[in-house]
């Protein structure tokens, strides 16, 4: 039996699971292509692709789907809604049965922002508590400015919310839950003052448990990407909370010779908190973008990742491509 104490930072025990068993169910966001369409949320058979249910945004053009996130039933998802001519959004709670089809796509108690844009989702294992990415936003745009965007958790059954806030100038991303339910692992990425230099770019631990307020003292450093890992397209910290999943560019795990042109190297590695060294689990030499990491599943062994024009998962170091609906789009997916 799942154990959970009240309130967002609460640690919760979690039910282990079979960590062999890959996912399956995807649930995946297409964005709307032009001002008169919508956009679409997809629960897709997870080893063909097939679409076997699907939600439609409600307005044309302005409302999306921004990010998704998936609890460790395989069956709970969470889905933040966004309406950028309002400047707001709202997270939603999707729950699909054993076949696929969508049973629930209902409002979250207080998941409700305004002037703000989600922009990151992530759910503890047990489903019960939500950690969530917030930008500063004004109607019809984002804001110029990172600053004040905060990291928030949320207790879905009581709506009590805790935020920790960033007065830097950082970009915030990629949050994920350790197994334990407590740690929330984040992305920084801060802008380089001069055009030439790299961007600085940290991965952060945040205990839950602390009281809310500022993002940077509550947090922890857990690593920082040195230069030999070249360009960090993504990067998060696995369940086990020690494991670091990354997609990096043009760095010493994949190189792309000068006879290649225009293509680049880019690599997914796994690294140990602590070390500099890292295991490299697949490696594309491509013209076209490998964007990042999209998903990890709580055993931290099948993984969804963008490649170069289409979506692959990673099932114990074994590749296979993800079949696209003619005429879709993805932009997010999780399992």
């Amino acid at each position: 039996m799942t154990m959970t104490l009240n309130g967002p930072g609460s640690e919760e025990r979690a039910e282990p699971f079979a960590a062999a068993v890959s996912p399956k169910f995807i649930v995946s966001i297409h964005l709307a292509a032009g001002p008169q369409d919508r956009a679409e949320l997809q629960v897709r058979d997870a080893r063909t692709g097939r679409v076997l249910d699907r939600e439609i945004a409600q307005q044309k053009g302005t409302a999306a789907f921004g990010s998704v996130t998936a609890a460790g039933d395989g069956r709970t998802f969470f889905v933040s809604v966004l309406n950028r001519m309002r400047c707001g959004g709202e997270i939603r709670r999707l729950k699909i049965d054993e076949s696929g089809a969508i049973r629930e796509f209902a409002p979250v108690t207080n998941g409700k922002v305004t002037r703000r844009e989600i922009l990151s989702l992530a759910v503890s294992s047990s489903g019960t508590r939500l950690a969530f990415v917030e930008r500063p936003c004004i109607a019809g745009q984002r804001a110029p400015t990172f600053k004040n965007s905060k990291i928030s958790v949320l207790s879905v059954a009581t709506g009590e919310r805790r935020d920790w806030v960033s007065a830097a100038e950082l970009e915030l991303s990629e949050p994920s839950w350790t197994a334990d339910g407590r740690t929330i692992g984040f992305r920084t990425y801060k802008m380089p003052a001069r055009r030439s230099a790299r961007p600085h770019i940290e991965l952060r631990a945040l205990d839950t448990t602390a009281p809310g307020g500022d993002l940077l003292s509550a947090s922890r450093v857990v690593m920082v990407p040195t230069a030999q890992w070249g360009d960090v397209n993504g990067m998060m910290l696995a369940p086990d909370g020690r494991t670091v999943l990354a997609v990096v560019a043009q760095s010493r795990f994949a190189t792309a010779p000068s006879s290649m042109g225009t293509m680049a190297a880019y690599a997914l590695i796994r690294a140990t908190v602590g070390r500099s060294d890292a295991e490299v689990l697949k490696v594309w030499r491509t013209d076209q973008p490998v964007d990042g990491l999209l998903a990890v599943d709580r055993s931290g062994r099948h993984l969804l990742v963008r490649g170069p024009g289409r979506f692959e998962r990673i099932d114990d170091g074994k590749v296979s491509e993800l079949v696209e609906e003619p005429g879709k789009r993805t932009d997010v997916a999780t399992w």
